[in-house]
This record gives structure tokens, sequence and C-alpha cells, in this order.
């Protein structure tokens, strides 16, 4: 019994994988930069430097630069913003269920400072449960929120700096 079952399962994942295959679906690959060296005008401990620096050097062709002159492109932080706001109330009028709310915006440079894309502002917002009697694992699930965020920061802005001008056709405007 068992054999006829591992084949059937195996037969059924071939053919799932054919199917994927044959529809042209394909797993998101590196996203590849439009300019060869980039500078990251950031914090050195802010930890949406350090995962930018580490998602580009591991999947991107771009080399990080370590200073404004040596680079094709200078990304830099204008703002950040991070706010916690009640969404909704129980009927003894404490918070049930709170919002994270994230908003930042990057710019693209070149060295001379002309633009290569518009000002990239990033908005990322969860909802959270909230319970006054488990106050430690809330907290710790709203951190680890925060964090998810941040991730899901660095690949918006990976995909949003991929589609950005490279600095020759940017001169061309």
């Amino acid at each position: 019994m068992r054999p006829r079952l591992s084949a059937a399962s195996g037969l059924s994942a071939l053919l799932l994988c054919l199917t994927l295959a044959g529809c042209g679906f394909q797993l998101r690959g590196a996203q590849s930069m439009p300019f060869p060296s980039l500078y990251v005008a950031m914090s050195e401990n802010s930890e949406i430097s350090t995962n930018l620096k580490r998602q580009i050097r591991a999947n991107a062709a771009t080399e990080l630069v370590g200073n404004r002159e040596g680079a094709a492109a200078i990304l830099s932080q204008q703002g950040e913003t991070r706010m916690r706001q009640a969404l909704s109330y129980n009927a003894a009028g404490r918070v049930r269920e709170i919002q994270l709310q994230y908003r930042t915006t990057f710019l693209l440079q070149d060295p001379q400072g002309k633009s290569l894309s518009t000002p990239m502002e990033i908005y990322l917002t969860r909802d959270v449960t909230y319970d006054d009697s488990q106050v430690l694992s809330k907290t710790q699930e709203e951190e680890l929120l925060w964090q998810d965020m941040q991730r899901d920061l660095v690949q918006q802005l990976l995909r949003r700096m991929s589609k950005a001008k490279p600095p020759a056709a940017a001169d061309e405007d």
C-alpha cells in the first residue's frame, strides 16, 4: 500500500511542477540595480541600513562604496516616523486593537545631486490585538512586527531602486 501512495504523491508533485513551469511561473530573482556603485548615506547603526546593505551585497551586482565621490548613486533617508495608534476599544474602554504605522522617505541621487527617481515614500501598517493581561507577550509581538515592517521596507526599497533611471539615462532627461 505504501509504494502505491508514494508513487501517487510523487506523480502529483511532478504534475504540479510541470504545470507551474508550463505557465511561465518563476521565483522572483535578485533585484538588479541600474547603477554600478551605491553609497548608502544612512547611520551605520540603523537596522534598515544594515539590512539594506546585506541584501545588496547578497543579491545585486552593485558595489557598495564608502564615500559619495566613488558612487554612481547615493541613497539617503529623508525622514522616518513610527506611530502606534489605537484602532478599537472594548466595552470597558480599554484598547483592544492597535495599528503600527511606519512611514519613511528615501532619495536616490547622483553625486552631483540630480535625482535618479522621484522621492520614494514607503508607508507600512500592521494591525495587532492588544490585551492588558498579556503585556509582555504583546510587547514582544509588537517588536517582531516592527522588525517585519523594516524587512518589508527594505524589499520594497530594493524593488523601487531597481526601477530607477541609470545615471547616464537621467542625464539625458
